[in-house]
């Protein structure tokens, strides 16, 4: 998904740099007819200086839609910012769901680890099972915990609005 809208972020970077450049390419040139079509009258000629200020004022029609297109692009890349800042908010707090899954569980894990005397299980054989069976239940355990709080639904309409780490609203249960 964020490969696409890089590419995009890509393109319209380019679309916005080309708008910039061809802005101050224009400008000058929009001031120079505006000068000589006002004190070029004597010299040029009356029919002249007018083909010159309608020159001009195409000029400036073409300057204020560069900036409207300019302002356009720019609306366009905050737009995709906000949709790749969503897109990562969203993978952190799956990865954050995760974790709180697998952390009992590791702690389980390196608990019974330890090679130690006086650990309990050691001298039956089927401690090895037993810890496996208690490891699932609590795997399980802190997975409905979390799905019945509601904070594993990711597609909530209350998911994408917020900007950093979204906490579940329990007000509309």
């Amino acid at each position: 998904m964020l490969e696409g809208v890089s590419a995009a972020s890509v393109d319209i970077g380019r679309y916005r740099q080309t708008t910039i450049k061809l802005r101050r390419y224009i400008s000058p040139q929009r001031e120079a007819l505006d000068a000589l079509s006002g004190d070029g009258t004597e010299i040029l000629g009356r029919e002249a200086c007018q083909l010159i200020h309608e020159t001009a004022n195409r000029t400036r029609r073409s300057l204020e839609e560069l900036d409207a297109a300019r302002d356009r692009l720019t609306a366009i890349q905050d737009h995709v910012d906000a949709s790749q800042a969503n897109a990562l908010a969203r993978n952190s707090y799956l990865l954050s769901i995760v974790a709180a899954v697998f952390l009992p569980l590791g702690f389980l894990t390196g608990l019974f680890g330890v090679n130690v005397a006086g650990m309990p299980g050691t001298s039956e054989p089927l401690a090895f099972w037993m810890l496996t069976i208690s490891s699932v239940v609590v795997g399980l355990v802190v997975f409905l915990a979390l799905k019945l709080s509601r904070w594993m639904d990711v597609n909530r309409p209350d998911f994408v609005h917020h900007p950093i780490l979204p906490v579940p609203r329990f007000e509309d249960r």
